[in-house]
């Protein structure tokens, strides 16, 4: 990889592991997460479920919100503190700026999320052990097992995935927009993400021009929907391999487009 995305790559991760905002919102989502211990008025299968429920939820809610606020602002910080001229006068290509401060968000999604999970997993393990002591092994084995495991990382990698996703739309954004209403428009998108099988429905109950419409807008949007498989986590069902892997390769590729397109804009943008 070229020196220059890699040092871009660098200081974009560094720029946000050293904002307050975001060391706020690790701490406020372990405190989330930790305090599923405290559920002990359930049954022993409700308290795991309960507790995978919050956890997958805290870790899609906060990954969402880091995804929105670093990347519809990485970029434009820069171009309203004027430091992009500073970093394009080095021998660095516009593509490669965007490229970088790209990957530089991704890293920080990856690495934010799997805190975040690693904490998950410490609780829900910690809650299990106490399930052992209380209702035996046998309650406590139903629930840790090897399966289990590999369905949370597949879980747990989908959202990851989602969240390059939104990323990627907000960096697009944030060439035409401020943050504020870049923020706003990539949370109506992935609301409407979640929505694309019903706009397909309405699609085929509609007239023609309206149906056409929304046919294109299902085609064209992210089906974010493809990534929500925390039902699926909560009670311990199958995700399979291949579906895990089709909807990784939809994911990658949508960002990846994005992302190229966001570099062809920046190329020729009046700053």
């Amino acid at each position: 990889m070229n020196n220059a995305i890699v040092t871009i790559v660098r200081n974009t991760f560094m720029e946000a592991f050293r904002k307050r905002i975001f060391q706020v919102i690790f701490i406020f989502s372990i405190l989330i997460i930790l305090s599923t211990q405290f559920f002990t008025f359930f049954t022993f299968g409700e308290e795991v479920k309960i507790l995978k429920d919050i956890g997958i939820a805290g870790i899609t809610f906060f990954s969402l919100v880091i995804a929105l606020v670093i990347g519809s602002s990485c970029i434009q910080t820069d171009m309203e503190k004027k430091t992009i001229y500073t970093v394009l006068s080095y021998p660095v290509s516009r593509k490669e700026y965007i490229y970088g401060r790209a990957a530089g968000v991704f890293c920080y999604i990856v690495f934010a999320v799997v805190i975040l999970s690693m904490v998950f997993y410490v609780a829900l393990s910690i809650k299990t052990y106490f399930i052992g002591q209380k209702f035996g092994d046998e309650a406590r084995f139903s629930f840790v097992t090897f399966s289990n495991n590999i369905e949370l990382l597949k879980g747990i990698w989908l959202i990851i995935v989602r969240c390059f996703i939104i990323v990627s739309i907000a960096l697009l954004l944030s060439m035409f927009f401020q943050q504020t209403f870049t923020i706003i428009v990539c949370f109506l998108a992935y609301v409407l993400g979640h929505l694309t099988g019903f706009i397909a429905n309405m699609a085929a109950s509609t007239g023609k021009i309206f149906g056409y419409l929304m046919t294109g807008f299902y085609y064209i949007f992210p089906n974010l929907e493809f990534f929500n498989v925390s039902d699926y986590i909560s009670v311990g069902k199958h995700i399979s391999a291949s579906y895990t892997l089709l909807v990784s390769i939809y994911g990658i590729i949508y960002s990846l487009m994005l992302i190229l397109i966001t570099a062809k804009i920046f190329e020729k943008k009046d700053m």
